[in-house]
């Protein structure tokens, strides 16, 4: 019989230990991951159960197999990381706002493509161990394959909680490009290039309509107009 996954599962299926480390905008999407992949877990074993109690041994092995396994990790992880780069990317607008970074510098500093597939990547490192008692799940004989479903229930464990410490880890890296984008400021010198030349034009026009200068062609006009009001 197989036994309840509860206990094997550990702090997978305890609520309150969802979040123990995690910044407060990670808890709540990945306490949802989780109970999801709890809940799908422990609906498997229990079709499980009722296949074995109707003699159908190969339906029990079907309901808790490596495809399934896999398919649940996979699901959870993809969740995860999707919960991870929504608030990196938050993070990085709400800085953005704050600095008043354009649009443009900002779709440069968003993540990409390339980085979400690495970020996920780096989600899941801690999984090895899981993806290797899945396989050999699949090659164990009947009597043993119980004891190979617990194995798998308690390296599923310690996948999503090494899960979570990437998930930490990676906002602490991008923090410091949050950082980064807070702090940008818009560059000054084209507003003194604008200034200068401003404050020249006006130099040139007071010394030419002072008398100093001679009048060029194309300032007569104005010069003849401001002399004939004087």
């Amino acid at each position: 019989m197989l036994p309840e996954l509860g206990p094997s599962l550990g702090k997978l299926a305890e609520p309150d230990e969802s979040g123990r480390e995690l910044p407060s905008a990670l808890v709540a999407p990945l306490r949802a991951i989780r109970l999801s992949l709890v809940t799908e877990i422990f609906r498997a074993a229990a079709r499980a159960r009722e296949a074995v109690a109707l003699h159908d041994p190969g339906g029990a092995l079907a309901f808790l197999d490596r495809e399934r396994w896999l398919r649940y990790w996979e699901g959870a992880a993809e969740g995860a990381a999707r919960a991870v780069i929504l608030e990196i990317d938050t993070r990085l607008r709400e800085a953005a706002s704050v600095a008043r970074l354009p649009a443009r510098r900002l779709s440069k500093v968003l993540v990409d493509s390339v980085e979400a597939k690495a970020i996920a990547g780096r989600l899941s490192g801690g999984a090895a161990p899981l993806f290797e008692a899945v396989d050999r799940l699949s090659r164990v004989p009947g009597p043993e394959w119980v004891a190979g479903v617990v194995t798998v229930a308690r390296k599923l464990e310690s996948a999503w909680l090494a899960l979570e410490d990437a998930a930490r880890r990676e906002l602490e890296e991008w923090e410091r490009d949050v950082v980064a984008v807070r702090a940008w400021r818009r560059p000054r010198w084209p507003l003194w290039l604008l200034s200068a030349s401003v404050l020249g034009g006006a130099i040139y026009l007071g010394l030419v309509l002072g008398g100093y200068l001679i009048v060029p062609p194309w300032l007569e006009p104005i010069a003849q107009a401001v002399w004939s009001r004087w």
